[in-house]
């Protein structure tokens, strides 16, 4: 019997990016991984309405970058498009008692930055830390339920269950936080395809996040972070003391980190993911390719 597969699969308006991860002594390796490109027009990445525009296009892909890494009934974890949904850092006044109080207590506080109605949107968070008030410092993320109910359908018209589902901003980071010393105070910004993400950390903790869409063009790049850093400056980030890393899988990465170094005030460094350390076998990846699996290999790993 063949052993099973755990798959992860990110997806934005420009890709599909799959990968199949096998367990290994209580870790896991790397077993293949591919991208598809998506037709144009089969995804519109909203976080109001349904985001797939045309359903047996998008089946179609799915089959055709999953079925090559694994089988029907491998489990999958999605990775969704930032702007599908919404992620945030907040603090509740009160301290959390259980799940259920905490999204609803959350849905309450939050009301008015959803993008419907409360009953209408699946919360999940995450305690990042305790006040000495007593309060809560939370990680929330929010999709409304018809997005969600949409991408678990097609994926069970593909013929595959999705056991997980997250967003890209956090499985960024999952990828890189278990391969690299970042430090105490650090920030992360990720564009892949238009997808824009900055996060920003103080004692280990994250602070701030900012996800947006944005025209795949260095100075579109830099006109956001100097637009972003006064936000992320009132939220106690100092340029000065954050080194800023930089996950790329545009063409040209090396020009997002001049871009950015212009603006930024403080160090800026690329990331590589270093796939072949996890990998099975050498992959011989151009840089842009192995950018893309970053999230999808970050998602694979919530199954472990």
């Amino acid at each position: 019997m063949a052993a099973r597969s755990y798959l992860g699969l990110r997806i934005n308006t420009r890709q599909l990016a799959a990968v199949s991860l096998s367990r290994v002594r209580g870790s896991f390796r790397l077993k293949g991984g591919r991208t598809l490109p998506l037709k144009k027009g089969v995804l519109s990445v909203c976080a109001s309405d349904p985001n797939v525009l045309d359903p047996a296009s998008f089946v179609r892909s799915l089959r055709e970058v999953l079925l090559p890494l694994g089988r029907e009934e491998d489990p999958v974890a999605l990775s969704l498009p930032d702007a599908s949904g919404k992620t945030l850092v907040t603090s509740l006044p009160v301290s959390i008692k259980s799940k259920a109080e905490g999204v609803d207590l959350l849905k309450f506080e939050l009301k008015k930055q959803l993008p419907i109605k409360p009953s209408e949107t699946h919360l999940d968070y995450q305690i990042l830390e305790r006040t000495a008030e007593g309060g809560s410092r939370v990680l929330v993320s929010l999709v409304a339920k018809t997005v969600l109910d949409q991408y678990e359908e097609l994926m069970g018209q593909a013929g595959f269950f999705p056991a997980s589902i997250g967003f890209q901003v956090v499985d960024l980071y999952s990828y890189y936080r278990s391969r690299l010393d970042f430090g105490e105070e650090f920030g992360i910004l990720s564009v892949s395809g238009d997808n824009l993400s900055l996060q920003f950390y103080q004692g280990g903790i994250v602070t701030y996040i900012r996800t947006t869409r944005i025209e795949e063009s260095h100075f579109a790049l830099g006109q956001e972070i100097s637009l972003t850093l006064p936000r992320a400056q009132d939220s106690g980030v100092s340029p000065s003391r954050s080194c800023l890393y930089v996950h790329s899988d545009w063409e040209d990465p090396e020009g997002s980190v001049e871009a950015l170094s212009c603006v930024y005030g403080g160090p800026v460094r690329l990331l590589s993911p270093e796939l072949d350390r996890i990998s099975s076998s050498a992959l011989n990846l151009p840089a842009a390719e192995a950018a893309s699996l970053v999230c999808a290999i970050g998602s694979a790993e919530r199954l472990f």
